[in-house]
This record gives structure tokens, C-alpha cells and sequence, in this order.
């Protein structure tokens, strides 16, 4: 099968989406995602409503590039009518 274009952002919102929607109250979800020294975890990070940041850890690998393993626990039970705005997000 040929694979397609899946913009990462889509792939990160998906991934958080399918977290919230799976994850038990509390569960957690770890996840690697590369970025730049300058990355600024407020504005560049993503979020879902019912997910919150326990945790980020920087690893530089490079002069200006690394990596971050970033940890988020279920806060907040997904509600499937707000599945667009989740996404959107």
C-alpha cells in the first residue's frame, strides 16, 4: 500500500485525541517528539482539553535540535460532541 502525506500536527492531534478518548481517568500517555532549542513548550506544544502536561524533558542531541519526552494524564472525561473542537484544538 502507498503510503500518504500526514501532516504532523494532524498526527499529533490525532494521537491526543485517541489518548483522551481510551486512557481511563488518570492513565497517562508518554510520548517523543523532536524539536528545535528555541521550542517553547506554552505556544509549541500540543494539548487536548481533557489531557494536562505532568512532565517534559528536554535532550539536546544536537547544537540546535533534540528532543523532548513529554508525559500527559487523562483530567478530564472526553465528551465524543466535542470530537471537532478537540481536533481543532
Amino acid at each position: 500500500a502507498q503510503t500518504r502525506p500526514y501532516a504532523v500536527s494532524d498526527v499529533m492531534a490525532d494521537l491526543l485525541n485517541v489518548a483522551a478518548m481510551t486512557l481511563v481517568m488518570g492513565g497517562r500517555l508518554t510520548y517523543v517528539i523532536p524539536s528545535m532549542l528555541d521550542f517553547n513548550e506554552e505556544e509549541d506544544l500540543p494539548r487536548h482539553d481533557c489531557l494536562k502536561v505532568v512532565s517534559v524533558c528536554y535532550q539536546p542531541l544536537q547544537t540546535e535540535l533534540g528532543r523532548r519526552t513529554v508525559t500527559m494524564e487523562k483530567v478530564k472525561e472526553y465528551d465524543d460532541r466535542k470530537r471537532d473542537e478537540y481536533l481543532e484544538g
